[in-house]
């Protein structure tokens, strides 16, 4: 599937460039350029877009209200944040508002493609910078996973869990533990009960913070 991406960043150099390396994935159909908030959420009103890189702090509207926006107008679309900054505040608030990775600035191409192909397939992409940062205190708006026990996970829950963390998709997680996707999704939603989790990264934080999986 050919997909629609844009960029939404104030910069021109870097807006640009970065429109331009997306005009060369043969997987992209069509590649677009904002200026601002406002006219990503218009962009996104007129055309179907499968992905966006968000820019967090622009002028008129910034990533943070957009993407609050964009979920709910079309809450399929899965947007990653793009920033210079690695301050928890902002990488916090960006995850409230509902984005599905958030990747540094002087990210390389390969680290942008890999955020693509991962996000469309479902997973959630974040820079190393950004999950070691993570890792040091558990992300959720009351804090409370680090207190779940790990006995209240199940071993099959903990074998999703492990997968979940090494970037494989529902279908290829059913594949490897011989069950159905609906069950892989039962197992999630367990999960995110368990560890009082808000979504996949904060299974991902459980999990580093109770050892399964290493950055």
């Amino acid at each position: 599937m050919k997909l629609n991406i844009a960029i939404a960043d104030d910069h021109p150099i870097y807006r640009d460039g970065f429109k331009t390396f997306l005009d060369s994935l043969e997987i992209v159909k069509e590649a677009f350029a904002c200026n601002n908030g406002v006219e990503i959420v218009e962009l996104l009103k007129e055309r179907p877009i499968h992905l966006v890189f968000m820019d967090v702090n622009m002028p008129i509207k910034d990533g943070i209200e957009a993407t609050r926006e964009i979920k709910k107008l079309k809450p399929a679309a899965k947007i990653v944040a793009i920033s210079s900054y690695e301050n928890l505040e902002y990488i916090d608030k960006m995850l409230q508002a509902g984005v599905d990775g958030y990747i540094l600035k002087d990210a390389g191409y390969e680290e942008i493609s890999q955020a693509i192909d991962k996000t469309i397939a479902g997973v959630n992409y974040f820079s190393p910078r950004i999950l070691s940062k993570l890792s040091k205190r558990v992300f959720h708006p009351n804090g409370n996973n680090g207190h779940i026990s790990m006995s209240e996970i199940t071993k099959r829950e903990e074998e999703v869990l492990k997968l979940l963390c090494q970037g494989f998709n529902r279908h290829e997680i059913a594949e490897k533990l011989f069950i159905s996707e609906k069950t892989v999704d039962k197992h999630r939603e367990n999960l995110i009960a368990k560890t009082d989790s808000k979504n996949s990264i904060g299974l991902v934080l459980f999990a580093i913070k109770n050892g399964l999986v290493q950055l």
